[in-house]
């Protein structure tokens, strides 16, 4: 795959991701038995925050291979995924917590 295209479906996942955050909800049908419990929240959640690590980790390896293109890229990527991970959802933590 190209790698203009995977940092495109890494944006893709990151804006899906911090979606599925904001709107856990969202996740069951309604018509589903527990469907607003703190179960299916709390997984809905944790699959946002998921879809947010994968779509950076994806958009960074692009990134890396189209500018530098070495294993060292590939180490700085994995460094930072997570760092940026947390770094979107801090303020979301903060809200939800208030």
């Amino acid at each position: 795959m190209p790698p203009f295209v995977t940092v495109i479906l890494g944006c893709g996942f990151v804006a899906f991701g911090k979606w599925l955050y904001g709107n856990p909800k969202h996740f069951a049908p309604q018509w589903m038995p527990g469907a607003n419990s703190q179960s299916v929240i709390d997984l809905a959640r944790f699959l946002g925050i998921s879809l947010v690590f994968v779509g950076i980790a994806g958009g960074g390896f692009a990134l890396s291979e189209i500018v530098h293109g070495g294993f060292i890229g590939y180490i700085i990527v994995l460094i930072n995924a997570p760092i940026i991970t947390w770094l979107v959802f801090r303020k979301k933590r903060k809200e939800a917590s208030v």
